[in-house]
């Protein structure tokens, strides 16, 4: 009885740090419940498309990719190209609570569980380097870091929000598969592949910086470097075959939509470096961005000199990963973000993930001296960023006050959708910022089906915007189905053959029916190079199962003592 309490309570009292986290996730993006979501630039795609994948999933459509009701049901591929974690967590979340919340309340509970989680993994990274009190203070300043809470209750950044969450399992599983624990491998790909699902950019910029100097580092401390690295990089690509879903759909179909949209003005890295103040045009996100650079900088350079001190290698690394991603960050070598994909990230700001991660990760492993002249700098510009950040957030949530239940129903009246999801080809109004405007889109109007003269339809709608199409007409006739034209489009006929496509100059869906009676069945398919992606996930993902069982074998059998050790193992 005695073993079974101390059992119960040893699992309590690891649950409990877990529980607290999650319970301030919670705490800190309350006043949304009240107001309702922050009023930004992303409310409306947050809305418009959770309002669609939550339907979608509730339908048991697993991965939605196409949004049917975007532009007035003249559908999106969105989700071809958006990463779908967030919204996975969303219908999670709208599951556990049996569908009773509203798409607000739904989208703030589940940023709030996502905040909370990357409190968590943050502390679980800590844990790998300090006590478990400062791990569970790391955990809390990561979560209250100004970018972090910017991110989520001004700019509804949601699915940037979720790689604050996937960053620490990413870099703990890189420390532990570098030092021969194999297991890791496995967690490695499973978290290097949410990342790449939270979001693109912040994954890209990861991969390139911090993943590879992390397991050089880490490498450098085994006894056999060569190994180390090759565990490391065999996550990295399991993880990106587990994403392979994701990610050989997007790459491959930028043909098919306006992707000029994300290279505009507007979205050129040289236009956000804090030094670019006449280039600047939202000039509140740089009065966070910037203090917030500023305190990552002098609370690396706090712990670096508390650290070279004491020797630690572990910190005198993150404080040189902290400090060289604030350069690149500040613009200085213009080179980097000419590079190609990189040169597509937008905002150099989008560091700060990885940054504000590295900056906590410094200061918790060096424990510097608040009374030094570079921690209370540091203290003094964290204090003025996170006072500008509050004020900002405020200002957001006020207007979610103010905000009437008719702007809201505005959003959902055409559910107009990002424009860089529309068809290639399409027009690209700019708003007066130089932002495309999806409210100045022109849209085509008309039936859902319309033939032509002296032609008869009778049409019936089908899930997923499909539709049943049933045409009479004395000679062969155009039919022009109102849906935006996508390699994802399959046309049969009434005996199941497929039939060609094509599209007409508004970027509708159309093709040739003949004279007489003929029935048509138009659904969304699979696109180009979907099916291989899909492919690429099934094959990685059971490997990574065959990993774990061999995992669970291995450890089963080292405690009979049937299975040395792994020669692998890093210097002291």
């Amino acid at each position: 009885m005695n073993e079974a309490r101390r059992g119960t309570s040893r699992v309590l009292s690891s649950c409990l740090p877990c529980l607290i986290l999650l319970a301030a996730g919670l705490a800190i993006i309350s006043p949304e419940f009240a107001t309702g979501p922050s009023t930004s630039d992303s409310i409306r795609y947050n809305i418009v498309w959770t309002d669609q994948w939550r339907a979608l999933v509730a339908a048991r459509e697993l991965y939605p990719r196409w949004m049917p009701r975007s532009w007035d049901g003249l559908g999106s591929p969105t989700f071809y190209f958006y990463p779908p974690l967030f919204f996975w967590a969303a219908a999670a979340a709208d599951l556990l609570t049996a569908r009773a919340l509203q798409t607000g309340a739904l989208l703030t509970l589940t940023a709030g569980l996502i905040l909370g989680a990357s409190g968590i993994a943050m502390r679980a990274w800590l844990l790998a380097h300090a006590a478990p009190r400062a791990a569970m203070l790391g955990g809390l300043a990561y979560m209250l870091a100004p970018y972090h809470l910017y991110d989520i209750l001004a700019r509804a950044a949601l699915a940037e929000s979720c790689a604050y969450a996937a960053l620490p399992v990413v870099m703990l599983s890189v420390k532990r598969a570098a030092e021969g624990r194999t297991a890791w491998v496995s967690a490695l790909a499973a978290s290097y592949a949410v990342l790449t699902l939270s979001h693109l950019p912040v994954g890209l910029l990861t991969s390139v910086i911090l993943l590879p100097a992390y397991a050089i580092h880490c490498s450098a401390r085994a006894v056999r470097r060569l190994s180390a690295l090759a565990s490391v990089a065999a996550g990295g690509l399991l993880g990106v075959g587990l994403a392979a879903a994701y990610l050989v759909p997007a790459i491959g179909l930028q043909p098919y939509i306006l992707a000029e949209a994300f290279s505009g003005e507007f979205h050129s890295p040289d236009r956000w470096f804090f030094w670019r103040v006449d280039l600047w045009s939202q000039d509140a996100v740089m009065w966070v961005v910037i203090p917030t650079w500023a305190a990552a900088g002098l609370a690396a350079a706090s712990a670096a000199r508390a650290s070279w001190v004491a020797r630690t290698r572990e910190t005198l690394f993150w404080c040189a990963a902290c400090a060289a991603m604030l350069v690149l960050a500040s613009g200085i070598p213009p080179v980097f973000w000419s590079i190609p994909l990189l040169s597509q990230v937008q905002f150099p700001w989008r560091l700060l993930v990885p940054i504000e991660f590295a900056a906590v990760t410094c200061v918790v492993l060096a424990a510097p001296k608040l009374r030094s002249a570079l921690s209370v700098a540091a203290v003094v510009s964290l204090a003025f960023a996170a006072t500008v950040c509050v004020m900002l957030i405020g200002t957001r949530l006020a207007a979610s006050v103010d905000r009437s239940a008719g702007d809201i129903a505005t959003i959902r009246t055409y559910y107009r959708d990002a424009p860089e999801y529309l068809p290639a080809g399409s027009p690209l109004p700019l708003g007066e910022d130089g932002v495309p405007d999806p409210w100045l889109v022109p849209l085509p109007q008309g039936p859902a089906v319309e033939a032509g003269e002296g032609a008869k339809l009778a049409v019936a709608a089908l899930p997923r915007g499909g539709l049943r199409i049933n045409v009479e007409s004395d000679v062969a006739t155009q039919v022009v189905a109102r849906r935006f034209a996508f390699p994802s489009w399959i046309l049969t006929d009434a005996t199941g053959q497929r039939v060609a496509i094509e599209t007409t100059a508004g970027k509708l869906v159309a093709w040739r029916a003949p004279a007489g009676r003929s029935e048509y069945l138009l659904r969304q398919g699979a696109a180009p190079g979907e099916r291989m992606g899909q492919a690429a996930s099934a094959a990685s993902l059971l490997v990574l199962l065959a990993l774990g069982a061999a995992a669970v074998f291995r450890a089963r059998a080292r405690g009979r003592g049937q299975v040395p050790r792994s020669p692998l193992r890093t210097s002291s």
